[in-house]
């Protein structure tokens, strides 16, 4: 057996890595975990990039469950939250991009000389098909919301040991500054 020095070693296990995930990506497609995006799915196309609202699926599950462990605060009472997303989700796919770019030098009969350049680009999203004949869009990359602000009203937001407990609890729950959380008593 050829013993195969390590840099080479590396090298064959790096490609047989990237084949392994290229395959496990297109078996996803085949299969079609990638036509289960979501709900609202084509809601606004731009070429590359789709974009859904996923932030009002998640906004009511992930609100519900920040009141149900900020009520538990003692003290807190009733607490109602409302999150503000700092965008739509998004899909980023794959393209294949054509540019053509070209240069003309004309000389006319009285010597004069001019340069045209021409230049195009074109592209297409990249499809992958699947055993049933449909193709589906190569997706390469989603894009999530982030929560950008958070707004609390609890009947305890009065009392200031309270407020900043609520406010720490927010801050470390979501993974947002402090200054994105705000509190304020409810009646």
């Amino acid at each position: 057996m050829m013993k195969l020095p390590e840099g080479k070693k590396m090298q064959n296990l790096a490609i047989m890595l990237l084949a392994g995930i290229m395959l496990l990506v297109a078996a996803a497609y085949f299969r079609g975990g990638a036509s289960q995006t979501g709900e609202g799915f084509a809601a606004a196309y731009i070429p590359g990039i789709v974009q859904y609202d996923a932030a009002q699926t998640a906004s009511s599950g992930l609100e519900s469950q920040l009141e149900n462990i900020l009520s538990r605060i003692a003290g807190a009472g009733e607490v109602s939250v409302m999150l503000h997303w700092s965008e739509s989700h998004e899909l980023v796919f794959a393209q294949n991009i054509t540019e053509q770019y070209s240069r003309t030098a004309e000389t006319d009969s009285h010597e004069g000389q001019r340069t045209i350049d021409s230049q195009s680009r074109t592209a297409s999203v990249v499809s992958l098909r699947q055993s049933d004949g449909s193709e589906i869009p190569l997706i390469l990359r989603e894009i999530s919301p982030q929560v950008q602000g958070v707004i609390i009203v609890a009947q305890g937001g009065g009392d200031a040991a309270i407020a900043a407990a609520l406010h720490r609890a927010a801050s470390a729950a979501l993974g947002v500054q402090p200054h994105q959380v705000q509190v304020f008593a409810g009646n």
